[in-house]
């Protein structure tokens, strides 16, 4: 088995990283086409299902896409 250490850092954030990502265009494309998914299934389900399930959808499909755009993404390896 092999264990895995985190190195924590003592920051105001907590160990945040601030701006150590650069800019992404793929991920900028990304959350755009995200939050265009979810306008227009929101529109939908309130045509299908009437406001209230909207709203409830509306809100799994934003907790949702928060948990995983916060997710631990993999170290990559350069070459």
């Amino acid at each position: 088995m092999r264990e895995v250490v985190q190195k924590t850092v003592n920051t105001a954030l907590g160990g945040a990283s601030t701006g150590a990502t650069p800019f992404s265009l793929r991920r900028a494309i990304g959350a755009v086409l995200t939050t265009l998914l979810g306008f227009a299934f929101f529109n939908v389900l309130i045509g299908v299902f009437g406001l209230s399930a909207a709203i409830i959808a509306l809100l799994l499909f934003i907790s949702l896409s928060v948990l995983i755009f916060r997710c631990a993404q993999p170290e990559r390896t350069r070459s």
